[in-house]
């Protein structure tokens, strides 16, 4: 049985490959490693992202889960904390690792990186309150239109369509960038998660056994 905050709500099958591990239980590296990091930053990143996978059944909007099992995923999917932060486990990776440790980390603890970006987003609230509530405004639709109600919704009378959802959500995205300042907030959360995410996949240890 799965130790508390590994498991996840779902079938069995669309868990797989989430966590790779060899025989004797050590995360096993992407197969044929990489002996050297590409020049280019774009073929850098796409050489250590090509094997990993990830179970985004609930971070999908055209996902059948409820809203309630989705949060319940995204928590129980996380790795324990003590272990994210582990400071042991920090360390330079060796040339030829830095790739296979990149990709086993952010399929490891990618719900983790999912929940310090709503942490940073709460955080900001209280620096760009306005932004922020563009972007939950935005945010709540798309949950309404597409997770909640994906089949086509009535409003006022008038049914919508999949393709005048799509027309909706880029209006208000639209006023939301405009009047909401909301793309500064996203340049600050795609900065913020680059950082974080590089830093902590590329120096945290994969081959350390987990604590449990």
């Amino acid at each position: 049985m799965p130790a508390p905050g590994y498991a996840a709500i779902g079938e069995g099958s669309a868990m797989e490959g989430v966590y790779q591990y060899g025989d004797e239980g050590k995360a096993a590296p992407a197969a044929g490693g990489y002996q050297s990091m590409p020049g280019n930053v774009k073929d850098a990143v796409s050489a250590m992202m090509k094997d990993v996978k990830i179970y985004t059944e609930p971070i999908q909007p055209g996902s059948e889960m409820s809203l309630k099992d989705r949060v319940v995923v995204v928590w129980e999917s996380a790795r324990p904390w003590g272990e994210f932060f582990r400071p042991s486990a920090m360390n330079k990776p060796p040339a030829g690792e830095m790739g296979a440790r990149f990709s086993h980390n952010v399929e490891t603890f990618f719900y983790n990186y999912v929940l310090l970006a709503v942490l940073f987003l709460v955080s900001m609230f209280f620096i760009h309150p306005i932004a922020t509530l563009s972007l939950c405004v935005c945010g709540a639709f798309a949950v309404y239109a597409y997770v909640l109600h994906p089949e086509p919704i009535e409003i006022g009378g008038r049914v919508l369509e999949t393709p005048a959802k799509h027309i909706a959500m880029a209006v208000l995205a639209g006023i939301a960038l405009l009047f909401g300042h909301m793309g500064g907030l996203i340049v600050s959360l795609a900065v913020f998660l680059m950082v974080v995410v590089g830093l902590h996949a590329v120096f945290r240890d994969h081959a350390e056994e987990p604590q449990v």
